[in-house]
């Protein structure tokens, strides 16, 4: 109901005013349930998105507010830490003043001196829901970080490796220019993310011995033995995914000429067409789709003489 709100209120001092109760009430109350707790970011959310300016100017409600955020971000509840990430990206872009940069400064700060793959993971995301909000707060950081990860990405768990395509989507989507220099590694990056998936092979089934019933690839085709998919899944689906959603964002950004759009991309896509999962085969086969639909546009309007 505060979400519905929080649009609708013409008086931001008002709006502004609800950042101090529903602060007090998740300070007070940690252990909510989690979907009031998902309801309630939410709504705090979206009180910081229309009256930042007004959040900014009450001392005591900005201080108690970042120091709340900071606190959840790092929530064992995944869905109340995305929420925290998406609340905290929103006061960074839109409270003003010095609060807001010393929160940016502090993420920033707090990403560089993590040890923990985990840690990393939050900050990241912090960054990336900034980025997306608001590119220009973090133009100066982007280069440091693209350098930073390219080098970090090749071997880094499931967690790490999917945040950090994520990360680079956002990048080349929202930040283009800065990440220009970079683009043929993070291409490759991309492509290596789509290949990922090293407990199942592709080839052609006469050149695997079936014989086994315990085999590992008759264990995919068999719903008794679906916890071991289910495990599989969990271990490369979303890095997959996360890759051919990285090439998407490429194949839009101008990076490339419309043949290497082609030869590069396309190569990749058509390469991945035999994919397993549903929701990935679906990306591949969508951006696979935008970029001739794109190219044929193209073409088109060149005839034209557009």
């Amino acid at each position: 109901m505060t979400v519905r709100v929080a649009e609708e209120v013409d008086d931001k001092n008002v709006l502004g005013s609800l950042a101090t109760p529903i602060v007090t009430v998740l300070q007070n109350t940690p252990d909510l349930p989690s979907d009031v707790m998902i309801d309630i970011f939410g709504a705090l959310s979206e009180v910081l998105t229309h009256a930042g300016p007004q959040i900014g100017a009450d001392s005591k409600a900005v201080g108690q507010t970042q120091e709340l955020l900071f606190t959840f971000i790092g929530s064992s509840n995944v869905a109340v830490r995305r929420r925290a990430i998406a609340a905290l990206g929103a006061f960074v872009v839109h409270v003003p003043g010095a609060r807001s940069d010393e929160a940016l400064d502090e993420i920033y700060q707090r990403y560089k001196s993590c040890t923990r793959d985990s840690d990393k993971c939050i900050l990241l995301r912090v960054l990336v829901a900034i980025a997306q909000q608001r590119p220009a707060r973090v133009t100066k950081l982007v280069p440091t970080i693209v350098e930073t990860e390219l080098g970090a990405i090749e071997g880094s768990e499931r967690e790490l490796h999917v945040t950090l395509l994520f990360m680079f989507e956002t990048f080349v989507r929202h930040c283009t220019e800065l990440v220009a220099d970079k683009c043929d590694e993070i291409y490759r990056i991309a492509a290596d993310a789509l290949r990922y998936d090293p407990n199942y092979s592709y080839s052609d089934d006469e050149g695997m011995d079936t014989s086994s019933e315990g085999d590992l690839e008759d264990g995919f085709g068999d719903d008794s033995d679906a916890d071991a998919f289910e495990d599989d899944e969990d271990d490369t689906w979303d890095v997959r995914l996360g890759g051919v959603k990285l090439l998407s964002a490429i194949a839009k950004s101008g990076l490339f000429q419309p043949s290497d759009v082609v030869n590069r991309i396309g190569d990749v896509l058509v390469k991945s067409f035999r994919e397993r999962e549903d929701v990935v085969r679906a990306e591949i086969m969508l951006t696979y789709a935008v970029i001739v639909e794109d190219l044929q546009g193209a073409a088109a309007a060149g005839k034209s003489g557009v």
